[in-house]
């Protein structure tokens, strides 16, 4: 009696995703961004999104790594924005003030108050998590080289005066743009929050009157960036800061 024996051929199926990525990358970004980085834990993400482990580990990988992703997206998405924004306003001051006020006005809305993502992510994470500083530190230059390359069209078109701290201006404006949502997050006052922009751009005004060779001129710009870069606390105290070393220093002004 023959024995036969049939060697079966098995086929390993590539697994089929049953959902969209960027919708799910989307939802990770909303719920990092309303709870924070450490308060946000791999079931938190499992119950949000509505995957499984597995399908969060084979398609993000973990959680850091999903955060990164969900981050970049926010950043893409953010820098677009306002891209779009500038290319559609020819007048450079019109367009940062169309900038904050639209800032305002989606912080006011937002009924969870998140305020900045990245801002959030920058007092939460550094110095400690050095892992995360090279997105946050491109993010800060992306939208700083924007806002620069804005102002000189500006320039160019004579909208602004010659200014040899240029990029230093481009950094104050985005401590302010990053300043509206920090204080919207405290501020239920959408009036007053409106007043400290235009009180801001009264601030640019009054730095830009004042002579270019002034000692003062160049100390405030040179540190501006500085100021940026130790954003632990609410901007409008920096502000207050600038208005009242500019008052004290005037009279020392040609």
């Amino acid at each position: 009696m023959e024995a036969y024996f049939y060697a079966s051929t098995f086929f390993i199926m590539p697994r089929i995703k049953l959902f969209d990525e960027k919708e799910v990358l989307t939802k990770a970004m909303n719920l990092f961004w309303k709870q924070g980085y450490s308060a946000t834990s791999i079931q938190d993400l499992v119950s949000h999104l509505g995957i499984n482990r597995a399908s969060l580990y084979d398609t993000f990988g973990d959680k850091e790594k999903l955060f990164k992703k969900s981050f970049e997206l926010y950043r893409k998405q953010s820098i677009d924005k306002v891209s779009e924004l500038f290319e559609g306003q020819t007048n450079v001051k019109e367009g940062f003030s169309i900038l904050f006020s639209g800032a305002i006005n989606e912080a006011f809305l937002d009924k969870d108050r998140k305020g900045c993502f990245a801002v959030n992510n920058a007092t939460e994470l550094i110095p400690n998590n050095e892992s995360c500083l090279d997105i946050l530190s491109r993010n800060k230059e992306n939208f700083e080289h924007l806002f620069y390359e804005y102002l000189k069209k500006g320039q160019e078109k004579g909208q602004l005066k010659e200014c040899e701290n240029l990029k230093s201006l481009a950094s104050f404006l985005y401590v302010i743009y990053n300043g509206i949502l920090v204080v919207s997050k405290l501020q239920t006052n959408k009036k007053r929050t409106n007043g400290f922009c235009k009180f801001s751009f009264v601030i640019i005004e009054v730095i830009k009157s004042l002579p270019k060779d002034s000692l003062l001129t160049s100390n405030i710009l040179k540190n501006l960036p500085k100021a940026y870069l130790k954003f632990k606390i609410c901007i409008d105290i920096y502000s207050h800061w600038l208005v009242g070393h500019l008052y004290t220093q005037s009279s020392k002004i040609p």
